[in-house]
């Protein structure tokens, strides 16, 4: 039993010795913060010092990273008893999902209140560059403006992108 207890104690001991040591080390670290101009950032090359208080190659990749969409459009246009959306999200690289989302037909009678008719959800491609699409919308409230409330979105490893707009409005006259 005293083998077993002995043990115990230097297993403890230990335990509690490592964790002083490693805060101790944690606050003895000098603070050495280098802040370079925006265009370091712009295009990163290697090999990279890491810097634990600034993080110079996150950084520079964020930066690198920071529009993602490079362009969009939304295009509603008039059908036989319905509308439809064309929507195109593109980027300048490869994205993980790139896409639009909340895509949601609204109705106004004057053109000013609008109401929510139809959400069809979110479509996109999973790892390219753009993402086309095509849908249509059953236009069941008859005579009135309709547009498209939708959020183009993209996103990969190192940081998300979402721009919301609204289509272009149609009047149906039937």
């Amino acid at each position: 039993m005293t083998i077993r207890k002995t043990l115990a104690a230097l297993l403890c001991a230990g335990a509690m010795f490592s964790q002083t040591v490693r805060a101790a080390a944690a606050t003895n670290i000098p603070v050495q913060k280098q802040y370079l101009p925006q265009q370091y950032y712009a295009a990163p090359q290697g090999p990279y010092q890491y810097d634990a208080a600034l993080g110079q190659r996150e950084a520079a990749m964020a930066a690198k990273a920071a529009d993602l969409i490079t362009s969009y459009k939304d295009n509603l246009s008039v059908g036989n008893g319905c509308v439809y959306y064309s929507p195109r999200t593109t980027a300048a690289s490869r994205m993980t999902w790139i896409g639009v989302k909340n895509i949601t037909l609204q109705y106004s009678p004057n053109n000013a209140s609008w109401s929510d008719v139809q959400n069809i959800g979110d479509r996109g491609n999973w790892n390219a560059y753009s993402h086309y699409g095509s849908f249509s919308f059953s236009t069941s409230r008859g005579v009135g403006y309709y547009r498209i409330d939708v959020t183009h979105y993209a996103y990969n490893l190192f940081k998300d992108q979402s721009i919301h707009t609204f289509s272009n409005t149609v009047k149906i006259y039937y």
